[in-house]
């Protein structure tokens, strides 16, 4: 008995050690993520690593984040100690959605799945989130996960950022630094409950969670909507330029409302599917080849379509091939030549023609395939040139597989005279 006893004791003692070496070698492995701070601050942030440094960037072609915790982040700090400088007892997230907002990022905690909130969709998230307050502030030191990250742009400028912890609460701003590691402030949240915000995230990646959704509901949405159309908003702030162009004075149309989708088919699930939209003067791109939802390539990139150049560049005559208008693209010194990038959400100090092919088309037309070295990040341009005008298919990846690529080259070979109405 006395045997048995020294026995128990030592394997506790071991299980002990062996706790206490993968919590230290967790913190080492992730690290954390750190939310800027609920102000305003004058660089763009990436909307790929909702998290913002350390090893938790969301690579949704390898590992999703997990969204344990070591410990119950919901509970209120047991400490006296007075909070670090610049920690509020009490946080509102109400006071995100004070400021001018015309862009939310979305990303989600499990695959990393993003999708691009505009419009009515800011309204709704404004909405659900000003009944939301934070107490019992305390270090995200120790605790690994996130449910999903909500970053709040004004045109280029991030505004805001916060997280929603897998059990109610949230996170946002600055905690404190522990060995060069900068840790968040976790609040325990009030105003809306855990099975309230894990419905509400649903709505926006339903293939993640679980959900009521209703698909023939006009607030539905499919994971694969991360796929970004454009804004109709002007930006009340953008980036120093120098090539002397106001591009706050071009007004842009709402492209999602003036080119929607249209499916053609439904499959055996009731997913709508064979979907089309207008490039061009008269043709059109099969922009949903699958089945929505069906296939995990849609939440990898995000895609623009502007037709009809001549409304962006309305004082330049456009190049009259593809090669020639890829190039073209690149000379930002010249005045207003950025009005493409600007139009999908960027106004870059840098562009790079990195690589150019043509593409024909099935039905014989030859698409420019333009790859840019975009402030750092990878574009993919595909261009047609016709009758004194262009238009472009811009791609933005989230993730650098080669397979991404390649979808989306099927896409632009896709394109055909219009057939559908």
């Amino acid at each position: 008995m006395k045997h048995t006893k020294q026995i128990q004791t030592l394997t506790a003692a071991l299980l002990a050690a062996l706790l206490l070496a993968s919590c230290a070698r967790d913190e080492a492995t992730y690290g954390t993520g750190v939310p800027e701070q609920p102000t305003e601050i004058t660089t763009a942030a990436s909307v790929s690593d909702p998290l913002a440094t350390d090893a938790l960037t969301a690579d949704v072609s390898t590992t999703a984040p997990s969204t344990t915790t070591t410990s119950d982040p919901s509970a209120p700090a047991a400490t006296a100690t007075p909070l670090p400088d610049g920690v509020a007892e009490q946080y509102a997230l109400a006071d995100l959605f004070e400021k001018k907002v015309n862009r939310i990022v979305l990303q989600s905690g499990i695959t990393g799945a993003q999708y691009t909130a505009l419009d009515k969709d800011i309204e709704r998230i404004a909405d659900f989130f000003r009944p939301v307050k934070g107490i019992a502030p305390h270090s995200a030191r120790g605790y690994y996960g996130y449910l999903c990250s909500f970053t709040l742009y004004r045109g280029p400028i991030q505004v805001g950022h916060f997280y929603l912890t897998p059990n109610g609460g949230f996170g946002t701003g600055h905690y404190e630094t522990v060995n060069g590691h900068d840790y968040a402030i976790l609040y325990h949240a009030s105003g809306r409950t855990s099975d309230e915000m894990w419905s509400f995230v649903g709505d926006f990646f339903p293939a993640e969670f679980t959900t009521t959704a209703d698909p023939h509901n006009s607030d539905y949405h499919e994971t694969t909507v991360n796929h970004v159309w454009g804004t109709a908003q002007n930006w009340d702030e953008i980036s120093p330029t120098t090539d002397g162009f106001d591009y706050s004075t071009l007004t842009l149309p709402d492209y999602r409302t003036t080119n929607p989708v249209r499916y053609m088919g439904v499959d055996n699930r009731g997913m709508q599917t064979d979907g089309w939209q207008d490039f061009g003067l008269s043709g059109e791109l099969r922009t949903t080849p699958q089945p929505m939802g069906s296939t995990y390539l849609y939440q990898t990139y995000s895609y623009f379509i502007r037709n009809d150049l001549t409304h962006l560049y309305p004082n330049d005559t456009l190049p009259a091939t593809p090669k020639e208008l890829a190039e073209w693209l690149t000379e930002i010194g010249e005045s207003g030549r950025r009005a493409l990038w600007y139009s999908m959400g960027s106004l870059p100090q840098s562009v790079e023609l990195t690589a150019f092919e043509e593409l024909t088309a099935e039905g014989g037309a030859v698409i420019g395939k333009a790859t840019y070295r975009l402030n750092g990040e990878s574009w993919v341009v595909y261009l047609l040139c016709e009758e004194n005008t262009a238009s472009a298919f811009a791609i933005l990846p989230n993730d650098a597989g080669d397979y991404v690529i390649a979808f989306t080259d099927g896409i632009a070979k896709s394109f055909r005279p219009k057939t559908g109405g």
